[in-house]
Parts: C-alpha cells; sequence; structure tokens
C-alpha cells in the first residue's frame, strides 16, 4: 500500500510539474507551432487568418473543442504536453520498472519539446502503444491486442503523418517473419484509423485526401528541389547520443539475439530521420521504446547519475524558455500596434501572418498574407503552379504532363489605409512607407 501511495505522489508530481513547466515558460515559437495554433483557433472560432495547413486536421479538431472552453495560449501548449504524463505512465504500465518510469520522467527531449505544440506528442503515445500491445498479441494470442495495436498505429499516423515511417519501420521489423495475413490485416486497421481524418477533410474541404495531399505534395515537392530547402540544424546530431537518456549507450549491453527486432527498428528510425531533417522532435517518436530498453541495463548507481546529468541538459536546453522571451517582445509590440493603429486588418510580411495571428486572440485584426494582397492587385488567383511532365527516351506517340495548381481561396475587401506589420530585417515591398519602429517589429503604411 505504501509503494502504491508512493508511486501515486511521483506520477502527482510529474503531472503538476508538466502544468507548471507549460504554464511558466514563454516561448511557443517552434517548428510547424503556427499552422497548428491557427488551425486549432479557426476551428475553435477564432478567425482571424486565412489558415495554411499542410498537416492532419485531427489533433487540431480535437484541441479546438477544449480551447472554446478556455481560449488561451496556456491551453494550446497544455494539450500537447499532457501527453508526456500518459506516455510515461504507458511506461511504467507494460514495464512495472521504476528505472524505465525515471528513465522517461527524466528524459531531456521529452522537456525539450514539452511545449511545442505539436502531434508529435501523442503520436508518440499511439506508436508505444501499438508496439505495446503487438508484444501482448505476440505472448498471449489475443486478437484484441492485435486489433488495437493496428488502430493505434493508424492514429498515430492520422495525428502526425510523418508517423508513417516509424509505423513502416514497425511492420517491417516485427512482421518480417510472420505469415502475410498478419501485416495485410495490420495494414487494413491501420487505414481504418484513418477514416476520422478523411472525414473531416470531406466536412471542411469537400475532399477526403485534401491534407494527405497537401503534405505528401509539399514533401514531394521538396525533395525535388521545387519548394523551400530543408534545413538541416547539424548541432542536434551532437545531442541525439544523449537527447533521450544521457546512458544512451548502455544499450549497446543488451542481448542482441532477444531484442534484435527492437534494436534494428531503433537504428533504422534514427538513420531516416538524422538524414531527413536532424531535427531533435522527430526522435522523440521512437524514444519511449529507447527508454524501456536502457532501463533494462541500468543499475540504481547509475540510474541516479543518468538523471542527474538529465537535469543539468534539460535546464541548459529549456533556459530560453522563460523570461522576456522573443515571443513576449512580439506579443508586447503587437499590443502596442493595435493601440497606436486601430485597424480591423494589417498586411504582413515575409509568411509573417500565421506567427501574428497565433498571438492575437480576437476575430479582429485580422492578418493577411502579403501575397494575398498581391494576387488580388493583380487580378489573379494562381499561388503556386507545378507541372509534372515525363520525358520519354524512346520515340513514344505523347508526352504526359499534369499541372498542379494552388488558388487563392477568398476575396478580401481591403481598407483604404493598408498598413502593414513586418519583423525588423524582414524584406518590405515597394509601396510601403515606415512608420514606427518597435522593439522587435515594425509598422508600414501603403503610400499609393
Amino acid at each position: 500500500m505504501k509503494e502504491n501511495n508512493k508511486l501515486l505522489l511521483i506520477f502527482l508530481i510529474y503531472l503538476l510539474s508538466i502544468a507548471l513547466f507549460t504554464y511558466f515558460s514563454r516561448t511557443i515559437s517552434f517548428h510547424d507551432t503556427y499552422e497548428y495554433v491557427t488551425l486549432t483557433k479557426e476551428f475553435a472560432g477564432i478567425n482571424n487568418i486565412n489558415v495554411y495547413t499542410t498537416h492532419s486536421l485531427i489533433f487540431p479538431f480535437l484541441a479546438a473543442q477544449l480551447l472554446k472552453i478556455f481560449p488561451t495560449l496556456f491551453t494550446v501548449k497544455l494539450l500537447g504536453s499532457i501527453w508526456l504524463f500518459f506516455t510515461s505512465l504507458l511506461i511504467f504500465l507494460y514495464s512495472k520498472n521504476k528505472k524505465a518510469l525515471y528513465l522517461s520522467i527524466f528524459s531531456p527531449i521529452a522537456w525539450i519539446i514539452s511545449i511545442q505544440y505539436t502531434p508529435i506528442i501523442p503520436a508518440t503515445f499511439f506508436i508505444l502503444l501499438a508496439y505495446v500491445l503487438f508484444k501482448k498479441f505476440e505472448e498471449t494470442n489475443s486478437k484484441t491486442n492485435f486489433v488495437i495495436s493496428g488502430l493505434s498505429s493508424g492514429l498515430a499516423i492520422t495525428f502526425y503523418y510523418p508517423s508513417v515511417i516509424p509505423i513502416f519501420f514497425f511492420i517491417f521489423t516485427f512482421m518480417f517473419n510472420k505469415k502475410f495475413y498478419i501485416p495485410f490485416l495490420y495494414s487494413i486497421l491501420i487505414l481504418l484509423a484513418l477514416i476520422p481524418e478523411l472525414i473531416l477533410n470531406y466536412i471542411f474541404f469537400n475532399l477526403p485526401f485534401y491534407s494527405i495531399i497537401r503534405y505528401f505534395g509539399i514533401n514531394t515537392l521538396v525533395l525535388l528541389g521545387k519548394s523551400f530547402k530543408l534545413n538541416f540544424i547539424y548541432s542536434y546530431w551532437l545531442l541525439i547520443p544523449v537527447a533521450v537518456t544521457p546512458f544512451l549507450f548502455k544499450i549497446l549491453k543488451l542481448d542482441f539475439k532477444k531484442f534484435n527486432r527492437e534494436l534494428i527498428f531503433i537504428v533504422l528510425c534514427s538513420l531516416f530521420f538524422a538524414i531527413r531533417g536532424a531535427d531533435i522532435k522527430y526522435f522523440y517518436l521512437f524514444s519511449p521504446i529507447i527508454i524501456l530498453l536502457v532501463s533494462q541495463c541500468l543499475s540504481k548507481n547509475e540510474l541516479y547519475i543518468n538523471n542527474l546529468i538529465s537535469i543539468l541538459i534539460i535546464l541548459l536546453l529549456t533556459s530560453t524558455y522563460f523570461g522576456t522571451t522573443i515571443d513576449i517582445k512580439i506579443i508586447n509590440d503587437l499590443n502596442m500596434i493595435k493601440k497606436e493603429y486601430p485597424v480591423n486588418q494589417y498586411l504582413t510580411s515575409d509568411n509573417r501572418a500565421n506567427m501574428f495571428a497565433t498571438f492575437s486572440w480576437n476575430d479582429s485584426p485580422k492578418f493577411i498574407w502579403l501575397w494575398e494582397y498581391e494576387l488580388q492587385q493583380k487580378k489573379e488567383d494562381i499561388t503556386s503552379n507545378y507541372e509534372i511532365k515525363s520525358n520519354p527516351k524512346i520515340k513514344s506517340d505523347k508526352v504526359l504532363s499534369i499541372d498542379l495548381k494552388l488558388l487563392k481561396a477568398n476575396t478580401i475587401n481591403f481598407n483604404k489605409d493598408i498598413y502593414l506589420i513586418a519583423k525588423n530585417g524582414d524584406a518590405i515591398p515597394n509601396g510601403f512607407e515606415l512608420m514606427k519602429v518597435y522593439n522587435i517589429l515594425s509598422v508600414y503604411k501603403k503610400t499609393n
């Protein structure tokens, strides 16, 4: 009974720590965060931007239901970070190993991404659940475990499309020696779990595969060099060996024959994401499986040392999340701009619209993409136009050409006086006069 009370206290302290860490942090500007926040706000009824979306709808749609009740930035951040608690709880319930629990609680990568409003965190929970239940299926041959495992894999992809990579590697490494119908049925279950996402796309875009087409389309264009370039953050590579747990090297003590599937899975995922983008957040997707393995290799003293090093890493890498951050300065500048130049719409520079809309919690003012304004001035509708064309090496009778277009969705009624908000240093189009420079932002006015 005392042991149960101790565990309950540990989980309560952990949950409170997540909430306090999220509440007092003052940073929200991470990769793709603006897209998720503005889309969530759109679903919650806060319409201050024509939203840009190339990711799954299910995560922001579900989060929006709570945001309708508590429309604050803290709610948004907590809806992401709370999944850390559920993941740690699942690790313990499966392993019954307090070492695994402590490794999960003190994992640097978990705290690094904790306040990032991203579906990576819930997707990680579902990947872990899929792994746990598939292992249970192998032990008990329970059809229920198999079905829920397959659906969990599908939900991981539904929440976060890039989860298709670790799920593919999971099926490859854990089912390559199974009878054909096992991976086949498992894949069917994954597809079934995608149905809610398809329904949402049909409801909001009248096209079931809208988000999937946008996501895989933009990634294909990136790979073909027809869109933005990937930013390889090579410094993150230095973090990889210690990001999940500082004593990661202890995994080398494992019996390869016993854990060969897990180890091959981890290596494949690590190689792919290291090459694909070198962003540390992707490694969180399979970090719980790493933790389960490392927990079997640590002594009690090694666990203490590991957690102490983890705390130092966490303090070092999250110290910039607090205090008067750039995000706080942007919020303060926006509030000053709204008071000194009170209009119901602002143009924004350099694709900053979703950034400014993230920090504004009313329908007005609206933040307008600069390209929306420029296209409307030119009386054009096409924002992007791509051509996929065959290049036959034989005397073919025809050449296949497919045109892909993205069109401007709305016509905007612009004010007579047009103001543009920019981040200091942004490129400003001709015809705008500088009105005032703030701490981080500047305001310009259209002159002709």
